[in-house]
């Protein structure tokens, strides 16, 4: 996890299935950047191409994270 300037919260996604990681980036959510997240994190998020600098990458958006832990 890394934060994304003080407004976002940019971060490497893997699957618990050990699948490939996969960036991921959380609009206005910078505040949460110093809380210790859970392991799994549980989120909602849709895929967008991200184009930066002339590079395009697959990177998921986050729409929703859980920052409490939950029993699965």
């Amino acid at each position: 996890m890394w934060g994304g300037g003080p407004h976002h919260l940019k971060l490497t996604l893997r699957s618990p299935d050990g699948g490939p990681a996969v960036d991921a980036i959380a609009f206005r959510a910078g505040a949460i950047c110093h809380q210790e997240l859970p392991d799994p994190l549980h989120v909602t998020y849709r895929p967008e191409l991200n184009r930066w600098r002339g590079q395009v990458s697959l990177q998921l958006v986050i729409q929703h994270l859980v920052t409490e832990t939950v029993n699965d």
